[in-house]
């Protein structure tokens, strides 16, 4: 339900994130519909940590989802830093059925 990237010069100035904010991959998009729009996740937001886990590209962001997923896990953490508020969001898998 995300897309993300790397955080560069270009998507700092875009999203106005703080030079401080270094850690983690920002979001660029956000499917409508999905379990990451009905958790008010939004382009601008940084994932900082899945799983309890830093995370500082989007490779490493789809490997701790898709290894989470492949345990049978309902949902995975996410620690969000949007404009330096950090908060938990626990993003829900669809249902395979």
């Amino acid at each position: 339900g995300v897309t993300v990237a790397t955080i560069t010069d270009e998507l700092r100035q875009r999203y106005e994130l703080a030079e401080s904010t270094t850690k983690g991959v920002v979001i660029v998009e956000v499917t409508d519909n999905s379990s990451a729009s009905s958790e008010s996740l939004r382009p601008g937001d940084v994932i900082v940590e899945v799983g309890q886990e830093e995370v500082s590209s989007p490779a490493e962001v789809n490997a701790k989802v898709n290894a989470a997923k492949q345990e049978d896990k309902k949902s995975v953490l996410l620690l969000i830093d949007r404009q330096g508020d950090l908060r938990f969001v626990a993003l829900r898998f669809p249902d395979a059925n």
